[in-house]
């Protein structure tokens, strides 16, 4: 692995705090990023997600980051037609492009009947884990994620 000097002769090495994606679970991990490029995954000892450690699955996700195949930008299908062997005929479209364009279609179907949109959050609470970013999408669309609770 190249690294990526940030000034002549300076290597910016760090460790940051976050939380696993991997699984629904969210475990607490710190992500070793030299140069800004993650190197290392470890669990965070002490912590109440997750205890001491990161499983293997946690541990391996640093191969994400580096798939070759990995979706970087948003696609938008060019193809109406749908079916079998049917290529959707995939455009790359900038991050603002598809903001505006589900932004639109949320409002629509908002407009029409807002129990048309379903929110998951896999099979924890959004609000008692990491995931707090389904409770803010869903506020930002006037939802309760947890109505009658």
């Amino acid at each position: 692995m190249s690294m990526k000097q940030t000034s002549p002769g300076k290597v910016k090495d760090e460790w940051i705090n976050t939380t696993c994606g991997a699984c629904y679970c969210g475990c607490a991990i710190k992500v070793r990023c030299v140069n800004g490029e993650p190197i290392k995954i470890e669990g965070i000892p002490g912590s109440t997600m997750g205890g001491a450690g990161i499983c293997g699955k946690g541990v391996a996700s640093l191969m994400y980051h580096y798939d070759p195949n990995r979706l970087k930008k948003p696609l938008k299908r060019t193809n109406p037609e749908k079916g079998l062997g049917v290529d959707p005929q995939w455009k790359e479209i900038s991050w603002e492009e598809a903001i505006d364009e589900i932004s639109e279609r949320m409002k629509k179907i908002i407009a029409d009947d807002p129990y048309k949109i379903l929110i998951s959050n896999q099979t924890q609470r959004a609000s008692d884990g990491p995931h707090n970013h389904v409770i803010k999408y869903a506020h930002a669309f006037g939802q309760d994620p947890h109505p009658g609770l």
